[in-house]
């Protein structure tokens, strides 16, 4: 009533209605996790179309699976996506490669005080858990091949382990722009070390001698990384010359021993996770990881506008350039004054592609600007990256999850931050992968907790039909353990490579089915089973196992869908079970349409009764429930969601005394049951045929 009633008239009341609209969530939001060659890292962004995704992340890259599966949602129906990137940053600066180079030395010397070459190799493996997989693969197997070998002995295990190792360490340095100054470094090695070796075989040589020598020598390359190997050779040779007793001999062991520097100083240049940029003393550095960040190119002019009271002359113009995409930012009258427009702060807010690098050294006044005229992005008129970043390692599972990375909300479990999703993909770590099965699990258990279907691709191994059947039923498949919020389909699709000139290739078809599961969504619903003639793969030029009905038969009841070539229909899917279809299990929950329904009405249902929490828990309350949840649930059955001929006989709302016992609404609980008869799609059509018999005169 009115708070007040002071004179005599009329007062008008607003009573509240009680209906509290309960709006369904989104059905066919996928997310994507997996490696770009752009884009922010370990934050889940949504985007709309693929052309959000080429723009924020690359679109399709050689090096990654994403890109392919995320094309292949949107061709296939899809409309909203949550992509995480992640980053296997490897060695990204000078002392984690000083790290890993010490750390494999140091787990090799483990191996000198075992007993027999097999416990050797073992105390090395051991010792290796901190470096990366591929230096402890090719370790490992240097190592097994020496043991299999005849007479071998822990010497012959520990050589061979340390000359993988070196091997290993080179392989990880990639990037073209180092090879030449390699082999430029590994040159001016040898002209040092000949001159070295010409002192020391002259008659009566001394130290000095050979030290001498070494000084006096001048290599021919000018290389930067040439240079810094050649004054790591002569401190070297300067610093054993001066040892009381050494000799011409032991003065050339020391300078023959270059291919240690020449490693130590080459991966000391090898390049950083984020590209570095000097404008004129401004430094900056990518906004993200990636080599996509050498192509930055920054400009600085002094054409700028007077601010207030402000000294122009303290304010400059920054320009920046990403010179493969060609877009451009130009942020006007900033300035490394404390202010609101400070450079730092306006390109943390404003910039895409870079900001200020943190705790780096900033002019004291204005940077200088860049010439006029001319080219405006060229050398004489901008400045270029000077530290030159990688693309990282291909991802591992390390990358996706491990300890303290769910409380960071890193790797796999940034997707904790995503708004929402309903269909999670993990396209393999690289093409002709799988994805391993411990990934899997905690796919699922996250795909549970946030109420979500997991479309798992098959194994690169599955390359025939009896593959499947023998891995299934000798319970050996690498595909996680048996959930309703999983689906496996089967086999993977051949298509176009637009990257190797529309080449054939075998992918996986994740990204295709959850473009499948969305396109449904939109036509018919989330009760139709995403699966039959309508169901149709788009962009796929043939499957990489054609099944028949038999082989389609066998593996529908052990919970696998197919993916089949079918007269006139073309390539369709043609399967529509969880992993707990099995026939064997007699799940409730054996078919897509009806989990991914019970998962669409309890995301809707959470997130349309927040209201109900702190009201007055009695029967004014339930029937508010009833009302609301009712309304949704009748919203449903008449768009054919349910089965029954009666709303009543289709589902049912069930909140009041019976449901909360005096007990329960001491401790301040409010039950709500609600009941659905779901639709399950019609998998095996039996057509019974007979003929009438003619009418006979009796």
């Amino acid at each position: 009533m009115p708070s007040a009633l002071t004179y005599p008239g009329v007062y008008v009341e607003e009573i509240p209605s009680g209906v509290r609209t309960i709006v369904g969530v989104g059905t066919s939001i996928a997310a994507f996790v997996g490696r770009a060659a752009r884009g922010p890292v370990n934050t889940p962004i949504v985007i709309n179309s693929f052309g959000d995704f080429e723009r924020q992340f690359g679109g399709i890259w050689k090096d990654s699976t994403l890109g392919y599966a995320v094309r292949d949602f949107y061709l296939n129906g899809g409309s909203q996506a949550v992509i995480v990137r992640l980053f296997n940053s490897a060695y990204k600066s000078e002392q984690e490669l000083s790290d890993l180079a010490a750390a494999t030395d140091l787990a090799i010397k483990t191996g000198t005080e075992a007993a027999t070459p097999k416990a050797a190799a073992e105390a090395i493996v051991g010792a290796l858990s901190g470096a990366t997989d591929k230096v402890v693969e090719s370790i490992r197997k240097a190592m097994q091949s020496a043991l299999d070998a005849k007479g071998a002995d822990v010497a012959t295990v520990l050589e061979a382990a340390k000359s993988a190792r070196q091997d290993a360490l080179a392989a990880l340095d990639r990037e073209k722009a180092l090879s030449s100054a390699r082999e430029l470094a590994v040159q001016t090695a040898k002209e040092i070390t000949d001159a070295a070796t010409k002192a020391a075989e002259a008659k009566e040589a001394t130290a000095a001698d050979v030290g001498k020598a070494v000084a006096a020598t001048k290599p021919s390359s000018k290389d930067p990384i040439a240079h810094a190997v050649e004054e790591q050779l002569k401190k070297a040779a300067a610093k054993a010359a001066v040892v009381p007793g050494a000799t011409a001999a032991d003065l050339l062991n020391v300078v023959k021993k270059s291919d240690q520097i020449v490693g130590a100083v080459v991966f000391a240049q090898a390049p950083a996770s984020i590209a570095g940029l000097d404008v004129n003393g401004l430094a900056l550095q990518a906004r993200n990881e990636g080599a996509w960040g050498n192509a930055l190119r920054g400009r600085i002019d002094h054409k700028t506008l007077k601010v207030g009271e402000s000294d122009p002359s303290k304010f400059f113009n920054l320009t920046i350039q990403d010179t493969n995409t060609k877009v451009t930012e130009v942020f006007s009258n900033v300035t490394l004054l404390t202010g609101p427009r400070n450079v730092a702060g306006v390109l943390e807010a404003r910039s895409e592609l870079v900001r200020v690098k943190a705790g780096a050294k900033l002019p004291k006044g204005r940077p200088e600007k860049h010439e006029d005229g001319g080219d405006s992005w060229d050398d004489a008129h901008s400045s270029k990256v000077n530290e030159i970043a990688s693309d990282g390692e291909i991802l591992t599972k390390s990358d996706y999850t491990g300890p303290g990375m769910e409380g960071h909300k890193t790797g796999l479990f940034a997707l904790l931050d995503a708004d929402q999703f309903n269909i999670l993909c993990l396209p393999p770590f690289s093409h002709g992968g799988s994805i391993p099965d411990s990934l899997i699990d905690e796919a699922i258990a996250l795909c549970e907790k946030r109420r979500a279907m997991l479309l798992i691709d098959p194994p690169a191994e599955w390359a025939t039909k009896n593959a499947v059947t023998k891995a299934m039923n000798a319970q050996t498949a690498p595909i996680g353990a048996v959930h309703r919020n999983a689906a496996l389909f089967f086999p993977r699709v051949l298509q176009a490579d637009p990257l190797l000139d529309e080449q054939i290739g075998e992918f996986v078809p994740c990204g295709i089915v959850a473009g499948i599961f969305a396109r449904t969504d939109a036509t018919r619903g989330v009760w139709k089973a995403p699966a039959g003639f309508d169901a149709s793969l788009r962009g796929v030029s043939q499957l990489s196992v054609a099944l028949n009905d038999s082989e389609n038969g066998e593996l529908n009841k052990l919970g696998i869908n197919c993916l089949r070539s079918m007269p006139a229909a073309g390539k369709v899917v043609w399967g529509a079970r969880t992993r707990e279809g099995d026939d064997r299990l007699a799940s409730e929950w054996k078919y897509i349409p009806v989990r991914r329904t019970a998962l669409y009405i309890e995301e809707s249902l959470y997130r349309g009764t927040h209201w109900v929490v702190f009201e007055p828990n009695d029967e004014p309350l339930w029937g508010q429930i009833r009302l609301n949840v009712g309304a949704f649930m009748n919203d449903l059955y008449r768009k054919g969601a349910f089965q029954g001929q009666t709303p009543g006989a289709a589902y049912f709302v069930k909140c009041d005394k019976e449901t909360n016992p005096q007990n329960d609404i001491d401790k301040g609980i409010v039950n709500i049951h609600v009941g659905f008869a779901p639709l399950k799609p019609a998998e095996f059509v039996v057509i019974k045929l007979q003929q009438i018999a003619g009418q006979i005169l009796t």
